[in-house]
């Protein structure tokens, strides 16, 4: 395997989370699970899907069926827009695990902010991180935001408000998207030093 799939970062929680994923924006779903299946054969360890991406029980099945454990897998998937707010955020979590066919995903996101939810959707983010917890399915769920989408005043509202800084954020750097990049701000509040 090339010692790239096997790069990982610690965060502040304990958990190694690989530096490079394997994503599947517009992949349909009936794609999904082979294309899922082959990048993990090839070494990606790290998987990215989204609510809003319609492919996640493709992705699912993918890992099923790659013979690779769950456990030394690292999955990503997000709370859409429509899905906001407590509540919303909630039942499409339970959504997305039911599709992906899975206990836990390694990594939650909100996928794109809303001002008028944001802060809710992050209330149900930590309640999210308690009850996986609480229940011992994983203790290796990480919650966060895009920070992209969020500037410093609603960064210090989540905290101010909500009480707990996320662990990992995507963000932009350059102009393109890069998928479950670490923001050094975030990264530095995530190692204790924040």
């Amino acid at each position: 395997m090339n010692p790239i799939f096997q790069k990982t970062r610690r965060l502040s929680n304990g958990v190694e989370m690989p530096i490079l994923g394997y994503g599947v924006w517009l992949t349909e779903e009936k794609q999904a699970a082979e294309s899922v299946r082959t990048a993990i054969e090839v070494g990606y360890r790290a998987i990215d899907t989204a609510e809003v991406y319609f492919n996640e029980a493709g992705v699912g099945e993918g890992i099923r069926n790659s013979g690779i454990p769950r456990d030394q897998l690292f999955v990503t998937t997000k709370v859409h827009n429509d899905s906001q707010g407590y509540d919303n955020c909630l039942r499409a979590f339970d959504i997305s695990m039911k599709k992906l066919g899975m206990d836990y995903a390694d990594l939650y996101l909100i996928h794109w902010p809303m001002r008028s939810t944001y802060v809710e959707t992050w209330r149900a983010l930590i309640r999210l991180y308690e009850l996986m917890e609480e229940k011992k399915i994983s203790p290796r769920l990480i919650i966060g935001v895009p920070v992209g989408f969020v500037n410093v005043t609603a960064s210090k509202e989540l905290i101010m408000t909500c009480g707990a800084p996320w662990i990992v954020a995507r963000g932009r750097k350059g102009g393109s998207n890069i998928a479950a990049c670490i923001c050094n701000a975030l990264l530095y509040m995530a190692e204790g030093r924040g």
